[in-house]
């Protein structure tokens, strides 16, 4: 869910590109593996660099994995979020002098907003522009606004892809390109703590969360069409809501992948007995 108001701007605030490299998809059920920032001024001057990786105490999915390349061997010694958040909320500063910008904001803000709130931090309340939306309104024509895509059709370094500190720099340049042209058409966000909108269990859904309670696999029977089912053994991990309809959020066995499913759509549905490691 996204906060927006009109953003105000002048010479006098600082701003700061951040970015996450995560262990999954969403920000209730996966944790950070890296964080990064880059603070510069005005001109487009950089002032300080933030980076650590981070111990997310739990592994990191295969398809995290696939995308930033941090395994687990590599956070293993890492300080984890309760040493490295305090840090990175002091390199922010003043909420009322500094901008964070990110790629896909929402992503990155619910991320750390949700890490802080986990931890009974309080939630920073700086404005956040969206990199994204500032490309959306300012390049025309189709094309992809994915960061790499946007990278490479501008000349921007090619360095470190889906790496924090090489991706924040990234969301620097396009700041630097199109930040001051863009003007009162820009919005800002803020920082999401997505937990707030997690949904319990609806009626008659308790055995799947007493599956998810108790770390137990759940095999489902999902209605792709009129025709159609397929069988999926997964991990359950919550319920959300979205545009409308009611989903399970789960991590499938075969590929470790998350993947959402329409409640309605879930045909049959087995508890499996049994711990998952």
């Amino acid at each position: 869910m996204s906060h927006k108001q009109s953003l105000n701007v002048d010479t006098q605030t600082e701003f700061v590109a951040f970015d996450v490299e995560t262990t999954g998809l969403w920000p209730m059920t996966h944790r950070i593996v890296e964080l990064a920032a880059i603070r510069f001024d005005d001109s487009g001057r950089e002032i300080a660099r933030f980076h650590s990786l981070l111990n997310p105490r739990r592994p990191i999915s295969r398809g995290a994995l696939h995308v930033h390349g941090i395994s687990d061997a590599m956070v293993a010694h890492a300080p984890d979020a309760n040493a490295v958040l305090p840090e990175f909320i002091d390199f922010l500063g003043n909420p009322r002098h500094t901008l964070l910008m990110a790629h896909h904001a929402t992503f990155d803000a619910g991320f750390v907003g949700c890490e802080l709130a986990r931890r009974g931090l309080s939630i920073p309340t700086h404005p956040i522009v969206d990199t994204l939306e500032l490309a959306q309104t300012c390049l025309k024509g189709p094309r992809s606004f994915s960061l790499p895509s946007l990278a490479e059709d501008l000349g921007l370094d090619p360095i470190d892809t889906h790496r924090a500190l090489g991706d924040c720099g990234r969301v620097k340049a396009l700041w630097d390109l199109f930040g001051k042209t863009a003007g009162d058409r820009l919005k800002k966000y803020f920082l999401i703590d997505h937990a707030a909108f997690r949904i319990p269990p609806p009626e008659g859904w308790d055995d799947v969360q007493d599956a998810i309670d108790h770390r137990r696999f759940i095999r489902i029977v999902y209605q792709w069409g009129q025709e159609l089912k397929t069988a999926f053994d997964a991990t359950p991990i919550g319920f959300l809501r979205k545009g409308g309809y009611l989903y399970l959020e789960t991590i499938l066995q075969f590929d470790q992948k998350e993947r959402t499913f329409r409640l309605d759509r879930i045909k049959e549905r087995l508890v499996i007995e049994g711990r998952r490691g």
